[in-house]
């Protein structure tokens, strides 16, 4: 059974907020200005993705009473992949080049058919920015997966704004 959020992130606003299907909201993710720090909880579960590193980063994601619960590598050219502590193995990939669309794939062992567990959509109007998430598969991790698929491409995305942004002021100059 496909279950779906919806996501809104207003103009200037460092935090997004995650609504269920009736409108309420049952989580938020903030990413901070300076901090490599990010905060997010769903439906009460909490969760903080540190990141450190320069080139190839690595991603801590702590629940809240500090375990690590996963490690995501967030490589060169928009590759990443997660691994919780119980061994599995998640890859994110986007779907388009505009980074409208991306997902997360169960990288299960011995087989070529990997299923994707959630997929990310994203439409833009103006400044404000909003999509919706479909979880096809649920259990006991859900949550926590769909928040890292989500900062997975979150963290591209402003990874791309900020190049753009020194691109601009490199050919102002």
């Amino acid at each position: 059974m496909t279950k779906s959020l919806n996501w809104t992130r207003k103009a200037f606003n460092r935090n997004i907020e995650f609504k269920d299907e009736k409108g309420s909201v049952v989580g938020i993710i903030t990413f901070k200005l300076f901090d490599r720090e990010i905060e997010a909880e769903l439906y009460g579960k909490k969760f903080r993705f540190d990141v450190s590193g320069f080139v190839n980063k690595e991603v801590r994601v702590t629940d809240e009473t500090i375990n690590e619960v996963a490690k995501i590598n967030l490589g060169f050219r928009s590759k990443a992949e997660a691994k919780l502590t119980n061994g599995e193995k998640y890859i994110w990939k986007r779907a388009d080049f505009f980074m409208k669309q991306w997902e997360l794939i169960h990288d299960l062992p011995f087989t070529d058919n990997d299923p994707v567990v959630v997929n990310y959509d994203r439409d833009r109007n103006f400044l404000n920015q909003e999509g919706k998430i479909s979880i096809l598969e649920s259990g006991q991790d859900t949550d926590l997966l769909t928040l890292i698929g989500f900062f997975i491409g979150f963290y591209f995305l402003r990874r791309r704004s900020k190049a753009a942004i020194i691109g601009l002021g490199v050919a102002i100059s």
